[in-house]
């Protein structure tokens, strides 16, 4: 007899499979990442044409195969259609999507990764201040990878392990983000190639990053610091995960008025 169970999840990746089939990868908090077979998805017809769009949340029902299990009953939770209808949360999306498959487990519970993917997706698609993109999407990578356990050192030097504050009197690049030392470095205190040279404000939205103050800056005027912060933290996943994201080709080439 077949054995079917009832799960939640968030449709990640998907790709044709054999005439009219799709194969699914869902992040659920329960199971953790699954794949599984929308059979006769493709088929113009078929009422799950609609329900299996990424990012789309459902309750679904699913019967375990020899190799991979099959949906047999889907019902929408959220669609999360916004996200669709603008350049940039889409690519946003697609890139958390991407880091959440590195970092997911499969045949285990991610409830902790599964509430902050949909914390974020919800952010990112009711977002109405098109500066602030940036920031929900720099603050998810963050949370991200220190879920990972290995979220970049902003508090102190990792060199030196001294703690960092930041100082409105200096104006010069003073600090460096290093990727192979694991985030902050002081400069002066070695010859260590970094990847970026940071400043007092750089510093400061860093460390708001892992805090959960609220943001308290001059949005528009420091809009071109949040793209060098995303940067930042994107080659460092990049660097760590041996991976080059797909959807972070788009990203760097999106400027403020593409959102």
């Amino acid at each position: 007899m077949s054995q079917s169970y009832q799960t939640q999840g968030i449709v990640l990746a998907r790709k044709d499979f054999g005439e009219n089939d799709r194969l699914l990868t869902l992040l659920t908090p329960d199971l953790g990442i699954i794949k599984a077979i929308a059979p006769g998805s493709r088929k113009y017809h078929s009422s799950l044409r609609g329900r299996i769009e990424l990012f789309v949340v459902n309750e679904l029902m699913l019967v375990k195969g020899r190799s991979l299990d099959r949906l047999i009953q889907v019902q929408t939770v959220n669609s999360h259609i916004r996200l669709c209808r603008n350049l940039y949360k889409l690519s946003s999306a697609q890139y958390l999507a991407e880091l959440v498959l590195l970092i997911g487990l499969s045949e285990q519970p991610q409830v902790e990764l599964y509430e902050l993917l949909l914390e974020y997706l919800g952010l990112i698609e009711s977002n109405e201040v098109p500066q602030l993109l940036i920031v929900h999407l720099s603050k998810a990578v963050f949370r991200l990878l220190t879920m990972a356990g290995i979220g970049p050192c902003v508090d102190r030097c990792c060199l030196t392990q001294e703690f960092l504050l930041p100082d409105p009197s200096r104006h010069d690049d003073y600090l460096g983000f290093s990727n192979s030392d694991g985030g902050i470095i002081k400069i002066d205190s070695s010859n260590t190639v970094c990847e970026a040279k940071l400043g007092s404000i750089e510093l400061s939205l860093l460390q708001y990053l892992g805090s959960s103050l609220l943001l308290d800056y001059d949005l528009p005027e420091l809009q071109s610091t949040w793209y060098k912060i995303e940067q930042i933290l994107r080659e460092y996943a990049q660097y760590h995960f041996n991976y080059s994201f797909r959807s972070s080709l788009l990203l760097g080439g999106l400027s403020q008025g593409d959102l």
